[in-house]
């Protein structure tokens, strides 16, 4: 892994948070990953697999995600490390009234 391929990771994740689009969301993950929304999640917040991370992204009620509405979410994140298969990114995530 080199901080090119990272950078584009990121740059698709904000895309995927920023629409929803549940092929896109899909391509960011493995069939067997797993997703935290918080660090400190365990248990039944954690999602286990491609297929539960994308219906929790795309909950129509939002309970599952905290979706935020069209247009009112931007997230931009840079790649800070990369050191073979790790790697950390730094950003902001804003939120528009």
């Amino acid at each position: 892994m080199d901080r090119p391929t990272v950078q584009a990771w990121l740059d698709r994740y904000s895309r995927a948070w920023e629409t929803y689009d549940p092929a896109e969301i899909g391509e960011l993950f493995a069939a067997d990953a797993t997703y935290r929304y918080h660090p400190w999640d365990e248990g039944s917040a954690v999602m286990h697999g491609r297929d539960s991370i994308v219906k929790s992204w795309v909950a129509p009620d939002g309970v599952a995600s905290g979706r935020d509405a069209e247009g009112t979410y931007e997230g931009r994140y840079e790649a800070f490390a990369v050191d073979g298969d790790r790697a950390v990114g730094v950003g902001r995530s804003t939120r528009f009234a």
